[in-house]
C-alpha cells in the first residue's frame, strides 16, 4: 500500500498567505457561487492571487477533491477580483482543516481499467462554454483525471454505460457540493485523512 500526500507543503501554503492559524472550514466552496471576469468590485494584488492559484495547482498530484475550486479560481487570473480572492481564501480555510488528507494507492488483484465522464453546460458565465471532466481509475485506484473546458469529440467507438448521479465519480471535479455530500464524494476520488507517521531515533 502506498500513502501520497503533502501534508508540509498545504502547511507552507498555509503559512505563505498568512493563515497558518485560520479557522478550519469542511466547506470547499460556497453552494451556489457564481464568479466573472466582469465583476464591479474592487481588484485583488494580482501577484499573490497568482501566487496562490499556482501553490494551489501544484498541490493537486494529491488532492483531486480540490480540483474544481482550484480550476474556477484558475480562471480569474488575468484580473483578479476581492470575490475572487475571497473564493481562494475558502479553498485555504478548508486546506487548513484537510492538510493532512491524501491518497492511498492500495494493492488490488483485479487490474480492470474504470473510466468515468461528465459534462456540466454553460457553468462558466464569462463565455458559456461547458465544463467535461474525466476520472479513470487502475484496480480501483485513482489514475488519472481531467477537466476542460471544451471538448472535440471525433467519429469512434466508445462504449457507454449509464452511471447514476449518486455514483457519478467524477461530480466532484465538476461542481460544488454541499458539505455532506462533498465529503463523501470525496471519498470516491481516494482522496482520504492520512495520519502523519512519526519516527522515533
Amino acid at each position: 500500500m502506498w500513502k501520497i500526500k503533502q501534508e508540509r507543503y498545504a502547511l507552507k501554503i498555509l503559512k505563505e498567505a498568512g493563515m497558518k492559524d485560520c479557522n478550519a472550514t469542511l466547506c470547499l466552496m460556497e453552494l451556489g457561487l457564481k464568479l466573472s471576469k466582469v465583476e464591479d468590485e474592487p481588484e485583488a494584488e494580482a501577484t499573490q492571487y497568482r501566487k496562490g492559484v499556482g501553490c494551489l495547482r501544484y498541490l493537486l498530484y494529491t488532492r483531486p477533491d480540490l480540483t474544481y475550486s482550484v480550476g474556477v479560481v484558475s480562471r480569474y487570473m488575468q484580473s483578479p477580483k476581492e470575490p475572487h480572492a475571497h473564493a481562494i481564501k475558502q479553498i485555504l480555510y478548508y486546506l487548513k482543516g484537510t492538510n493532512s488528507f491524501g491518497i492511498k494507492y492500495k494493492r488490488c488483484n483485479d487490474m480492470k481499467l474504470v473510466g468515468y465522464n461528465d459534462s456540466s453546460h454553460n457553468v462558466d458565465i464569462d463565455d458559456g462554454r461547458s465544463t467535461t471532466g474525466h476520472i479513470f481509475y487502475l484496480g480501483g485506484n485513482t489514475f488519472t483525471l481531467a477537466i476542460t473546458s471544451f471538448v472535440s469529440v471525433e467519429n469512434e467507438q466508445v462504449l457507454v454505460e449509464h452511471v447514476s448521479g449518486e455514483n457519478q465519480r467524477v461530480d466532484p471535479l465538476m461542481k460544488a457540493w454541499a458539505r455532506l455530500r462533498f465529503k463523501d464524494m470525496r471519498s470516491l476520488l481516494g482522496v482520504q485523512e492520512l495520519p502523519s507517521l512519526t519516527q522515533k531515533f
